[in-house]
This record gives structure tokens, sequence and C-alpha cells, in this order.
């Protein structure tokens, strides 16, 4: 009985944990959002760059390639741009709606 105690509180503990890294992953892609819709390339790259690394996907890659395009960065840009289309063929970039 201990046992299983013991199991389920570990997969508990996993399971917040998990979700906890996730919220954290989600947040960078706010932030980084934010600082791309005010213009701030800079700043939105570092969030970008932390959210693909643990989350590709194609309308990170592409904010990031935008940003960057945004800097003068272009051969940076377009690897960006190419992931993003790599990773979603059908991918079209559209406005930005943030959460409520």
């Amino acid at each position: 009985m201990k046992t299983w105690v013991f199991i389920i509180s570990m997969f508990l503990m996993l399971f917040m944990l998990s979700a906890a890294a996730l919220a954290q992953i989600d947040d960078s892609y706010e932030e980084g959002l934010k600082y791309y819709n005010t213009g701030k390339f800079e700043e939105a790259i570092k969030y970008f760059e932390e959210y693909v690394e643990e989350h590709p996907a194609a309308p990170a890659y592409y904010r990031l390639g935008y940003a960057l395009y945004k800097l003068g960065r272009h051969d940076e840009a377009i690897k960006y741009f190419e992931e993003a289309y790599f990773i979603d063929p059908a991918f079209t970039p559209g406005p930005y709606v943030p959460k409520e």
C-alpha cells in the first residue's frame, strides 16, 4: 500500500513540474510577442530563441525570422523562415491575437 501511495505521489509531482515548465515556455513566447508587437525586435529575438529551443512551432520560427529581418540580419532570417515552412508547409502568418 505504501508503495502505491509513493508511486502515485511521484507521478503527480512529475506532472506538476512538467506543467510548470510548459507554462514557462509559453510565457517566453507571449513575452517575445509583446516586444515583437512594439517593434523591440532585439528583445523579442531572445524570447523567441528560448521558446523554439523547447517548442518548435512554425509561428515562433516565422516571428523570430521576421524580427531578424527587421534588424537587417537577412541571412539568419531566411534560416528561420525556411524552418517555419519546413515544420508546416501550409503555414500562413496571420495577425497575432493576444490571450485574454
